[in-house]
């Protein structure tokens, strides 16, 4: 049985993490994947051995651990960087954001008889592509490339005939949604917000506000 993961009424980059995880699962399933699990976005946890990719379950209220499980025909789950850079006066975020998939190819390729690597790949980068938010930038294979940073060991030999793993980078832009006081100021075709003494046009210009 295939099941999405979405969060409720997310913000900032969860709300990226959504909509990305939304439309590739329904386009994944639409081209006839099944028992497929599609996780949000995956905490980087420590443990004795290292750290381990883990979402967080809110009927449980723990963490499960979302790397390979033989019992699904594929799943995948979203990292994102820890230090996200700004721009337009804090207003615009810029970061990459990774999807992480884990196949078996004799269940979601099974019309193809070699090992069908890139043509699953294909198929995930085009379910990706067009979204709102920013466009493919890498593609990265190999256990130790595309579990940058986590502990693989017990992971180590999921990455041979029939399965695949491979991560899906994206360039992203997003911005958080204006606090309830925001200080907005209407002028035509222009939105000003006044912030430590400007007002700060929608295109990033700036007046500063003279004490009279």
């Amino acid at each position: 049985m295939s099941a999405l993961y979405l969060k409720d009424n997310p913000r900032g980059i969860d709300k990226v993490v959504n909509d990305l995880n939304l439309s590739a699962y329904n386009a994944l399933i639409d081209s006839g994947w099944t028992n497929y699990s599609a996780y949000h976005r995956a905490y980087k946890n420590e443990t004795q051995e290292g750290l381990l990719a883990e979402v967080f379950d809110i009927d449980s209220k723990d963490y499960s651990e979302v790397f390979f499980d033989d019992r699904l025909n594929a799943s995948s789950f979203f990292t994102i960087e820890d230090s996200i850079p700004t721009t337009d006066l804090g207003r615009i975020f810029t970061t990459t954001v990774s999807m992480t998939f884990q196949c078996d190819l004799s269940k979601v390729a099974n019309l193809v008889e070699h090992r069908a690597d890139e043509e699953i790949v294909e198929k995930v980068v085009n379910a990706l592509q067009g979204n709102k938010y920013g466009e493919v930038s890498a593609i990265v294979r190999g256990i130790d490339n595309v579990y940058q940073g986590f502990r693989t060991e017990q992971i180590r030999y999921t990455d041979m005939n029939p399965f695949f793993c491979f991560r899906v980078d994206l360039d992203v832009s997003y911005q958080y949604d204006c606090c309830d006081d925001c200080n907005y100021i209407s002028t035509g075709n222009f939105l000003l917000t006044e912030n430590f003494g400007y007002l700060v046009f929608e295109n990033g210009g700036r007046i500063e506000i003279e004490n009279i």
